[in-house]
């Protein structure tokens, strides 16, 4: 059983297709640019694939960030992209998940091993002047994945080595970073979003004998610029839904965009349906001319309920651009050219 981790959607999606046409028949692809339901229905099926009980053979996962966290998956070996220390521990915690070692002999398995020791392959991509580039630092950032690297031991001994791990990969703004480079002035913009997210109330004169709901509304309201910057990626993001009257995906609502009808649904039935079908993606990807294109004018949905279920209220009705954006099966929400 065999698990590729990369930090991208569009590289898990690259090398998922390039591993399909190649005529590697158990591939599962799995990453956060799927439907809801889409990405349920696949974490179902790596429990039977790769799960703590399964009695498969052998697979090959491809996926993101997703695998590392809420997934009891175990895997023979694991071939992951660089990414901080934290993550590159909850990804190795998937390697061997099954395995116990008795009296330090790791020999005694649920299952057969293909080898003597679970192994983890980290790659990493470096600059011409031998240091980590930046080229594919995103969704992190060039200081962690540089902190890891230098850190990382040939052999690392779980959990022996963990903290020993995590504490000489942290990444602070304030050690070794060159008050001018573009990492620290980004670092610096976040930092000062998290911070800004937590309001004070009482400095802000919101509590008086005259508070209203309005008031207190104005705390939780989220904040663009400071959702965006609590997140790994530095782009804000959308729930959209894609409705299509030809729609041949599973993972598209199939009629057209006059359909309100069907949209502004109550039933929990069909709320659940397109809760389904509902995907997270790049702020910067929904608008005219690219990948997904809002349906609605940004007027037009302010005037109009197009959802009545409190659910549904924050999503978007969006068509596939089809020059650019397409839906796969297996593959999820592809966007380019």
């Amino acid at each position: 059983r065999i698990a590729v981790i990369l930090n991208r959607v569009d590289s898990c999606i690259i090398l998922g297709d390039l591993l399909l046409r190649d005529g590697l028949l158990d591939v599962t692809v799995m990453h956060s640019r799927m439907a809801a339901g889409h990405r349920g229905r696949i974490s179902e099926e790596l429990e039977t694939l790769a799960g703590k009980n399964s009695t498969t053979p052998g697979c090959v996962v491809v996926g993101t960030q997703v695998i590392e966290a809420s997934l009891d998956l175990d895997f023979d070996f694991m071939v992951t992209e660089l990414a901080p220390a934290a993550s590159l521990i909850q990804r190795a915690g998937r390697l061997w998940r099954a395995s116990t070692p008795v009296d330090g002999d790791w020999r005694r398995h649920p299952r057969p091993r293909p080898t003597a020791r679970p192994k983890l392959t980290v790659l990493a991509m470096m600059g011409p002047d031998g240091a980590v580039s930046e080229a594919l630092a995103l969704p992190y950032t060039l200081g962690s994945l540089t902190r890891t690297y230098g850190s990382l031991p040939k052999v690392l001994r779980v959990p022996e080595d963990v903290q020993h791990l995590v504490d000489r990969a942290h990444f602070d703004l304030r050690d070794g970073v060159s008050s001018d480079s573009v990492e620290h002035t980004r670092e610096m913009a976040r930092a000062l979003a998290v911070k800004d997210v937590v309001i004070g109330a009482r400095s802000s004169g919101l509590l008086g004998p005259d508070l209203a709901y309005a008031d207190l509304a104005r705390l939780t309201q989220p904040d663009p610029v400071a959702e965006s910057a609590t997140r790994f990626s530095d782009y804000e993001q959308l729930s959209v839904l894609v409705v299509d009257e030809t729609a041949r995906s599973n993972w598209a609502f199939r009629g057209d965009h006059d359909a309100e009808g069907a949209l502004a649904t109550r039933r929990p039935r069909e709320v659940s349906l397109l809760l389904a079908k509902t995907i997270r993606v790049a702020a910067d990807k929904v608008g005219p001319g690219q990948p997904l294109e809002p349906i609605y004018t940004a007027e037009e949905l302010a005037e109009r309920t197009i959802f009545a279920a409190s659910e549904l209220r924050d999503v978007i009705p969006v068509r596939l651009n089809r020059g650019i954006a397409s839906y796969d099966e297996v593959l999820g929400l592809r966007m380019g050219r």
